[in-house]
């Protein structure tokens, strides 16, 4: 990495804030994993609209944000809930966690859509 362009790009990077920077690095990291999977758009909606009948019903239990956000740090880990709770402040390293994690449920999801 030791071209040019390469250190310009990042003194420019280093030069945006804290949202910008995570941002970027959010669209860097996409540009890695290639095309989107065409499936996945469709697989969240049929699943969004299941739970929602779900709700409608009385079929789903339901849990409050301040829990949800508890099992989420608990999974998750202190240190990546910072990117959660304060984009602005997290490290790219945390945004990239989420990233992936949040990367491996839309393939999940998109995968029990195919399988039905």
């Amino acid at each position: 990495m030791n071209s040019t362009s390469f250190w310009q790009a990042l003194n420019l990077a280093l030069e945006l804030s804290a949202a910008e920077r995570a941002a970027l690095a959010h669209e860097l990291l996409a540009s890695l994993e290639g095309p989107a999977d065409p499936d996945a758009a469709e697989a969240w909606e049929a699943e969004i609209g299941r739970r929602l009948e779900q709700l409608d019903c009385g079929g789903a239990q339901t849990v409050d944000a301040g829990e949800a956000l508890a099992r989420i740090e608990s999974r998750l880990g202190r240190r990546c809930m910072a990117a959660v709770r304060a984009p602005e402040a997290a490290a790219a390293e945390h945004v990239a966690r989420i990233c992936e994690i949040w990367h491996n449920e839309t393939e999940q999801a998109g995968r029990l859509a195919r399988e039905q």
